[in-house]
């Protein structure tokens, strides 16, 4: 609360806010900043008394007979699920989504704990594949924010990756991951934009989007990265191109902006899909490419996404995108003089060149910002 009111302070003294406007603000803030505390602090509580609990019965392990341990599981697991339905009826959605999160992990628990009593040795795989099934009813049906729904599409990312690895030959497991890696975020988004999702789950449309452009986002950016074409032969060719264009024509087919029924942003998620996905093939299947050619599309790329976050008006990632642009160019002069970096000499140029861009970091990035704002408009 102090940036804010040195803040209001300096708005109040420009002439911008009248005392009475500052000092609602202020209220309003203050009041809004005590909710998120305390849900912050009933979490924290939550936790500890899980950890407690757990740890308890870590410490007695072994002298608990296997019925019991899975007759208690069993039965706490019950007694959350009837705190999800009662917290359901009375619409209290800090404590749902908290017993739906914990409801969720023990599950998972429960399952481990069936495998450990009757010896069954299971894959890792088939446990998380079932866990993550045995849950989707109850997240879909219950969860209604990011909260419930971000580590059950992390569980479902994990599973499917590890369920990917245990089916697919050795020899084409590289060629098959990398695909299926695209289509993966692709098909968050696609969902994010169904109809049923908005009206009835709206809460969940954030998470959906923000974890597929963000996994797209990082693909690509290793990809760029960390150059690593794909060992393809005349047999599996058409499996990757083939991949490849059906990823483009799925984007194509869904993510088209369309005047009649215009979504938000819609232009520039199309543009951003179709350049990640074309920058992220070429990345695979192109031989080597030169070191310098992949500095121009790491900042060619991230220029893009400072241009669409000034689009969209988001400052957050429009600054982050040009912070990453700053430090690529630093590294590309390191890159460029590496030679020269093992003298004495070049460790002291490069520790002024630092100095400088630190010094004038805010600077260098208010001229990005600028711009890009001037390129937008």
């Amino acid at each position: 609360m102090y940036g804010l009111t040195s803040k209001l302070k300096k708005w109040q003294e420009a002439g911008l806010l009248s005392i009475d406007q500052a000092n609602q603000i202020a209220d309003y803030e203050k009041s809004r900043y005590k909710s998120k505390f305390q849900s912050r602090l009933t979490y924290v509580a939550l936790f500890a008394i899980v950890l407690g609990i757990l740890s308890i019965v870590a410490a007695n392990w072994y002298a608990i007979p296997a019925s019991l341990k899975i007759a208690g599981h069993f039965i706490l697991n019950i007694a959350v699920a009837y705190g999800i339905l009662s917290n359901n009826s009375v619409h209290r959605p800090l404590w749902r989504e908290g017993c739906v999160l914990l409801l969720f992990g023990l599950f998972l628990t429960f399952i481990a704990l069936v495998g450990q009593v009757y010896q069954l040795h299971g894959k890792l795989a088939y446990t998380l594949s079932v866990w993550v099934v045995m849950c989707a009813p109850f997240i879909w049906y219950y969860g209604r924010t990011y909260f419930a729904m971000w580590p059950w599409l992390l569980a479902l990312i994990t599973a499917v990756y590890l369920i990917l690895l245990e089916h697919i030959e050795t020899s084409h497991a590289e060629i098959v991951t990398a695909i299926s890696a695209l289509y993966f975020p692709i098909i968050l988004l696609a969902v994010a934009k169904i109809p049923l999702i908005a009206r009835y789950r709206p809460g969940f449309i954030k998470s959906l989007r923000g974890m597929g452009i963000g996994l797209i986002c990082i693909l690509t950016t290793i990809a760029i990265v960390a150059h690593h074409n794909l060992d393809y032969t005349d047999a599996t060719i058409w499996w990757i191109f083939g991949g490849f264009a059906s990823a483009f024509l799925f984007i194509l087919a869904c993510f088209w902006p369309r005047k009649s029924a215009p979504a938000q942003n819609g232009f520039e998620l199309f543009v951003y899909l179709l350049i990640s996905t074309g920058l992220y093939t070429l990345m695979l299947t192109c031989d080597a490419i030169p070191r310098f050619v992949g500095a121009i599309l790491f900042i060619g790329y991230w220029g893009m996404i400072a241009w669409m976050g000034a689009r969209i008006q988001s400052a957050h990632i429009m600054d982050w995108a040009i912070r990453l642009i700053i430090l690529r160019l630093i590294f590309v002069y390191i890159e460029l003089f590496g030679g020269l970096l093992t003298t004495g000499v070049g460790l002291v140029v490069s520790g002024i060149l630092l100095l400088i861009v630190l010094r004038y970091f805010n600077r260098i990035l208010a001229m990005g910002r600028k711009l890009v704002q001037h390129a937008v408009n």
